[in-house]
Protein backbone atom coordinates (compact mmCIF):
# COMPACT_ATOMS: atom_id res chain seq x y z
CA UNK A 1 0.00 0.00 0.00
CA UNK A 2 1.47 3.25 -1.09
CA UNK A 3 1.94 6.11 1.66
CA UNK A 4 0.04 9.40 1.31
CA UNK A 5 2.47 12.57 1.40
CA UNK A 6 1.70 15.99 2.03
CA UNK A 7 4.10 18.34 -0.58
CA UNK A 8 5.08 21.53 0.98
CA UNK A 9 5.48 23.94 -1.77
CA UNK A 10 8.35 27.48 -1.31
CA UNK A 11 6.97 30.64 -2.06
CA UNK A 12 7.63 34.04 -1.61
CA UNK A 13 9.87 35.04 0.97
CA UNK A 14 11.29 31.42 1.75
CA UNK A 15 7.74 30.50 3.71
CA UNK A 16 6.27 27.22 3.24
CA UNK A 17 2.28 26.63 1.67
CA UNK A 18 0.72 24.01 0.82
CA UNK A 19 0.77 22.56 -3.09
CA UNK A 20 -2.42 21.31 -4.25
CA UNK A 21 -4.45 19.80 -1.78
CA UNK A 22 -4.17 16.06 -1.59
CA UNK A 23 -6.99 13.59 -0.62
CA UNK A 24 -6.65 10.18 1.18
CA UNK A 25 -6.10 6.67 -1.21
CA UNK A 26 -8.19 5.14 1.89
CA UNK A 27 -11.58 7.45 1.78
CA UNK A 28 -11.15 9.93 -0.57
CA UNK A 29 -11.18 12.96 1.66
CA UNK A 30 -8.69 15.47 2.18
CA UNK A 31 -5.79 15.09 4.08
CA UNK A 32 -6.03 17.75 6.99
CA UNK A 33 -3.91 15.93 9.28
CA UNK A 34 -0.64 14.52 10.05
CA UNK A 35 0.11 11.04 11.73
CA UNK A 36 3.65 11.41 13.60
CA UNK A 37 3.62 8.06 14.44
CA UNK A 38 3.73 7.10 10.77
CA UNK A 39 5.32 10.02 9.10
CA UNK A 40 2.05 10.76 6.52
CA UNK A 41 -0.90 12.92 6.41
CA UNK A 42 -4.25 11.41 7.22
CA UNK A 43 -8.13 12.47 6.50
CA UNK A 44 -10.30 12.76 9.37
CA UNK A 45 -11.89 9.55 8.51
CA UNK A 46 -8.13 7.27 8.94
CA UNK A 47 -8.63 9.06 12.86
CA UNK A 48 -12.14 7.81 13.26
CA UNK A 49 -12.52 4.67 11.83
CA UNK A 50 -8.55 3.50 11.00
CA UNK A 51 -5.98 2.63 10.28
CA UNK A 52 -4.88 5.48 12.75
CA UNK A 53 -7.49 5.13 14.86
CA UNK A 54 -5.44 3.70 18.14
CA UNK A 55 -3.46 4.89 21.13
CA UNK A 56 -0.36 3.84 18.70
CA UNK A 57 -0.86 6.73 16.62
CA UNK A 58 -0.27 10.37 17.70
CA UNK A 59 -2.15 12.91 15.62
CA UNK A 60 -2.35 16.55 15.11
CA UNK A 61 -3.00 19.51 12.46
CA UNK A 62 -0.79 19.25 9.50
CA UNK A 63 0.10 22.84 10.36
CA UNK A 64 0.77 22.85 13.83
CA UNK A 65 2.99 20.05 12.82
CA UNK A 66 4.82 22.19 10.17
CA UNK A 67 4.94 24.74 12.73
CA UNK A 68 6.70 22.43 15.76
CA UNK A 69 9.19 21.40 13.40
CA UNK A 70 10.07 24.27 11.97
CA UNK A 71 10.64 25.47 15.61
CA UNK A 72 13.00 22.01 16.59
CA UNK A 73 14.75 23.13 13.50
CA UNK A 74 15.34 26.56 13.99
CA UNK A 75 16.51 25.63 17.63
CA UNK A 76 19.16 23.32 16.33
CA UNK A 77 20.47 25.53 13.58
CA UNK A 78 20.53 28.13 16.51
CA UNK A 79 22.61 25.82 19.02
CA UNK A 80 25.19 24.59 16.36
CA UNK A 81 25.56 28.22 15.39
CA UNK A 82 26.23 29.35 19.36
CA UNK A 83 28.35 25.96 19.68
CA UNK A 84 30.27 27.30 16.46
CA UNK A 85 30.68 30.60 17.63
CA UNK A 86 32.03 29.33 20.79
CA UNK A 87 34.34 27.72 19.36
CA UNK A 88 35.88 29.98 17.56
CA UNK A 89 36.38 32.51 20.49
CA UNK A 90 37.84 29.82 22.28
Amino acid sequence: MEKSRVVLEEGEEGRFSFGEEKTCHNHGEKIRLYCTSCEEGICEECRRTGPHDSDKHETGSIGETVLERTGRIEGMIESGLREKREGVKM
